[in-house]
């Protein structure tokens, strides 16, 4: 968890339409039956410093659209 990881509520589905058509993505049954919560941590070539302990984050409605090219592996502890 980073300083500058983010928040968002994952209902279990997304539907997108754009010039391409339409896209329907789907989490696991029980995000679709009861709803959850995603994080990601934006890809930067500056590694932002572990967040502190008890730090709190904002809670997006919507997962961020630059969030699908964020690099989701772990980093090494610094």
């Amino acid at each position: 968890m980073r300083k500058n990881s983010e928040f968002w509520v994952s209902s279990g589905y997304d539907l997108s339409l754009g010039w391409k058509g339409a896209e329907f993505n789907t989490g696991s049954v029980q995000q679709l039956l009861k709803g959850g919560i995603s994080f990601s941590t934006p890809s930067s070539t500056v590694v932002q410093p572990q967040a502190p302990a008890n730090q709190r984050f904002l809670l997006q409605i919507k997962r961020p659209v630059e969030a699908q090219s964020w690099n989701s592996g772990s980093l090494p502890n610094q």
